[in-house]
């Protein structure tokens, strides 16, 4: 460009005229113009763009008339960026000008940094394993530019999941550069599945994707109708987590996205294909109860509703194991908790039980545990069943209440309670015979007894709930003792209220009595009244007093069992009513009495009360014999000696001083 440009043009010097010029009457000697420019620099803006142009005489600084010359702009017009020229050629009569007059002006680029606006058509895109390379859009003022034409567009770190670069550089018309980035997330997680589960948890696996930061496991909200995140992995190398928290018998529907950091910000991938699945199935525990009438061939059902769960399983049988004749029922829905059940034989006795299952999107079915079986004719709680035997007696009757089903009645029986050894079996057909009377059994001993009806099915047995469990009763006298009481109403009460409190206490093999634990606080809510009591060396009267005979009683018959002593205490005095050195001091959270069965039978106490005397027996159910057991109470001074004596070897001491 010629460097031709003032502060508001440019401006060129004519030369001398001609000597032709001199000889011309018209001509004006030595005249110098000046070639003026509007402007010289131009910014390119996609249009013509050309300055305007003025002739200054310099002799008197006025404008030749327009009309004098003519003006020429080289190719015409400019558009693009670039240097042109413009020419002032003399064409009125009287000038003659050596040579025409001529000026320059120029087109610049536009920049793009500052005037353009460049858009990437994706932000953010998913790897593939090749080079993403989203489309450019720059525009000027609203108007498209050309790629190739008006500016070229490089990609730099655009393969691997993270951030990528975006280069746009101006050409031609076009200068400068914009910079743009975009995300490169890792591709969506694929392999989703559940390796493992509990009922409150459930471990997922997935394919590991490559390029990821690490992942993001959610799990869908029917309630909010959206997926919640419940776990951040931040490892891209670790694929499978374990979800916790869950609620049994639930179906749960999982997605996990990969993600990948970016400086601060995390950008996750698309979320994989929903994994539908499962916490374990509960065992069903609600309640099940069963409504047929006698000799009907239908039956309802009805359970408590689960809370959790796609529905329920019932299954029948005339069989308690369900190996034989089971059909079942499904139930969809947790609110249908009632079903009826047809086609029942009207002779037999059904088991039902229950169970809960989800059902997942591919239609499958996943079961819980059953319940336990319920009989619909339940004999055990309808059921009276009584056995009398009489003391020594080599024979006893059982007699039961009428089964509504069934051929007949299993009676079993046997001298251990558990009904683990020794068991016998007698068979009663028909429903109308409810009373037997069994021989054979040995005079000495107690029977258990426990019946149940059957039913005869493809000739098998099959066999109803057992009654509760009797017996003949506790006959035997093991060991007892009796001590004399006085005559005081307030201490009298104090003694029937305590040994009513013991009456009928089982103390089975290897248990333990503890006086303070069965009788309990001595109160006067519960009718206990002020008699007199030993403190120290003198007497007053306190609440409970007097039931210490209780214990010294109760102590003297364990002593005559041979039984072991675990805990005693004696008095601070004497007392009268059992020998000195064989009494039992009772005060409730301080002094207490105890001893251990130590024998194979259960012991039951009995104690009476009554026209002034106490006694407490112990009583079995087999005809046993206690130990020879004696007893030996020596005195020196004022401290006495108990010792107990059996098969003549001493296994219990006991001291006393008063």
């Amino acid at each position: 460009m010629i460097s031709l440009a003032a502060a508001v043009g440019i401006s060129v010097t004519l030369g001398a005229l001609t000597a032709a010029a001199a000889e011309n009457e018209t001509a004006v000697d030595t005249q110098k113009y000046s070639l003026v420019l509007s402007d010289t620099e131009y910014v390119y803006n996609g249009e013509v763009q050309c300055p305007s142009v003025k002739v200054i005489n310099n002799n008197n600084g006025k404008a030749v008339n327009k009309a004098k010359y003519t003006v020429t702009y080289q190719d015409g017009a400019s558009t693009n960026v670039g240097e042109y020229s413009v020419t002032v050629h003399f064409t009125a009569e009287g000038y003659t000008v050596y040579p025409d007059m001529a000026a320059s002006y120029e087109i610049t680029a536009l920049s793009l940094k500052n005037n353009a606006s460049a858009q990437l058509a994706y932000t953010k895109l998913t790897y593939t394993g090749n080079k993403r390379k989203p489309a450019v859009t720059v525009t000027v003022d609203g108007k498209k530019l050309k790629k190739g034409t008006d500016y070229t567009v490089s990609y730099s770190n655009n393969k691997k999941p993270g951030k990528a670069s975006v280069s746009i550089k101006g050409i031609n018309n076009y200068k400068g550069t914009i910079k743009k980035s975009f995300i490169i997330v890792p591709a969506k997680v694929t392999g989703v599945k559940c390796t493992a589960r509990t009922a409150t948890s459930i471990t997922l696996s997935w394919d590991k994707a490559t390029g990821a930061s690490g992942y993001k496991v959610y799990v869908y909200n029917k309630s909010k109708g959206k997926y919640k995140l419940v776990k951040t992995i931040k490892s891209g190398s670790k694929v499978s987590c374990k979800v916790t928290s869950l609620t049994n018998s639930t179906k749960y529907k999982f997605v996990i996205k990969a993600y990948v950091n970016v400086g601060e910000k995390v950008y996750a991938g698309k979320k994989s294909a929903a994994l539908q699945t499962y916490t374990s199935v509960a065992q069903y525990s609600g309640t099940i109860t069963l409504s047929r009438s006698t000799g009907s061939g239908s039956m309802s059902v009805n359970y408590t509703a689960a809370k959790y769960g796609s529905g329920y399983q019932i299954a029948y049988s005339y069989d308690s194991k369900f190996k034989k004749g089971v059909k079942y029922i499904t139930n969809s829905g947790l609110s249908n908790t009632k079903e009826t059940i047809k086609s029942l034989s009207a002779v037999k006795s059904y088991y039902v039980k229950v169970r809960l299952y989800v059902k997942t999107s591919d239609g499958k079915l996943h079961y819980g545990k059953w319940s336990s079986a319920v009989r619909d004719y339940s004999y055990k709680k309808n059921a009276t069943v009584t056995a009398n035997k009489v003391t020594n007696a080599t024979k006893m009757t059982v007699t039961y209440t009428k089964s509504p089903y069934g051929s007949g009645y299993e009676i079993a029986y046997s001298t251990d309670k558990s009904f683990e050894t020794g068991v016998k079996k007698v068979y009663v057909k028909g429903l109308k015979n409810t009373s037997t009377t069994i021989t054979g059994l040995s005079a000495k001993k107690g029977y258990y007894v426990r019946v149940r009806p059957y039913t005869t099915v493809d000739s098998r047995r099959v066999y109803g709930t057992y009654s509760k469990i009797v017996s003949t009763g506790y006959k035997y006298v093991y060991t007892s003792y009796t001590t004399a009481y006085v005559s005081n109403a307030n201490r009298t009460t104090n003694l029937k209220l305590a040994s009513a409190a013991i009456n009928g206490t089982v103390i089975k093999p290897g248990e333990t009595f503890d006086f303070n634990t069965i009788v309990g606080p001595r109160t006067e809510a519960k009718g206990y009244k002020y008699a007199p009591v030993f403190s120290g060396s003198s007497v007053t009267s306190g609440i409970g007093g007097g039931i210490c005979q209780v214990a010294s009683t109760i102590y003297n018959t364990a002593l005559l069992s041979n039984f072991t002593i675990v805990e005693r205490h004696q008095h601070s005095q004497r007392v009268s009513y059992v020998p000195l050195g064989r009494d039992a001091s009772i005060y409730y959270n301080s002094q207490n009495l105890k001893w251990t069965n130590n024998t194979n039978y259960n012991i039951k106490i009995k104690m009476t009360v009554k026209d002034g005397y106490i006694t407490c027996t112990f009583l079995t159910e087999s005809n046993v014999s206690a130990p020879d057991v004696s007893l030996k109470v020596t005195q020196s001074g004022s401290k006495f000696t108990l010792k107990r004596y059996v098969n003549g070897k001493c296994n219990y001491t006991a001291y006393s001083k008063y």
